[in-house]
């Protein structure tokens, strides 16, 4: 027979998009007083996010940032000096974006570069006044900051999602648009959007794509929170790669 130590998880409540949150086995026991190694376990995680955990990890408290919308699911298993394991315990973080409009898009091919776009007009892609993108990544489109979308992140590489907020969304309609910009011999490669109308992931798409070739996902239509799917087959850009 054996004394079973005990995990014990404190799971934050109610985390904040791009915060970072403490999970803390720090009061986990063995009825026998003996010390425990700490065995950390990543059983989900969001579609676009880069978070991972050391599962050799030996301290009893980890980090992690939230740095996508989405479900984290993480366990705990703690094990005493004598090889005798815990069960699980588990922390399931539910973290939900504020904004109005959010879009992120990832792809798995490291020497692909793909571009999310965010536009006010449904052909005005790279140009300045209506296309939110790498080239154009803070324009101005209402009286605020919150009123005008931010690419909050940039890659070129797909080793991390981008992603597009507009935190706070004006009247009118805004089309989500996926650009090929360069392959660096990567051939076809598949993009994925996911699309958040109000905080919940309304749409999720994956498209083959080739180079320079444009994708038209759909638009959001505010503020009546609906988002209308276009679904375009991709066609090959002509004319300008970069904001007018």
């Amino acid at each position: 027979e054996f004394s079973y130590p005990e995990a014990i998880l404190d799971c934050p409540a109610n985390p904040a998009l791009f915060s970072t949150v403490t999970l803390d086995g720090s009061t986990s026991t063995d009825p026998d007083g003996e010390n425990l190694e700490y065995h950390w376990n990543l059983l989900q995680k969001p579609l676009d996010s880069s978070v991972s955990v050391d599962a050799s990890t030996a301290v009893d408290a980890i980090d992690l940032e939230l740095d996508v919308p989405g479900d984290y699911h993480i366990g705990l298993i703690v094990e005493n000096e004598s090889g005798v394991p815990s069960a699980q315990a588990e922390c399931l973080l539910e973290v939900e974006t504020p904004s109005d409009i959010y879009a992120t898009l990832s792809w798995g091919e490291s020497q692909a570069d793909f571009d999310l776009h965010l536009l006010t007009q449904a052909d005005g892609i790279f140009q300045f006044a209506s296309d939110c993108c790498w080239c154009n990544s803070t324009p101005n489109w209402g009286s605020s900051s919150d009123d005008s979308p931010v690419l909050l992140r940039d890659s070129e590489d797909g080793s991390e999602a981008e992603i597009m907020d507009l935190f706070s969304a004006p009247d009118g309609e805004y089309y989500v648009r996926v650009h090929y910009f360069s392959d660096n011999g990567a051939g076809t490669s598949d993009a994925t959007v996911r699309i958040y109308v109000a905080g919940q992931l309304s749409g999720q798409y994956t498209q083959a794509m080739t180079h320079n070739q444009v994708w038209d996902i759909g638009f959001v239509r505010w503020p009546e929170k609906v988002l209308a799917e276009e679904l375009l087959e991709p066609y090959l850009l002509e004319g300008s790669r970069s904001c007018q």
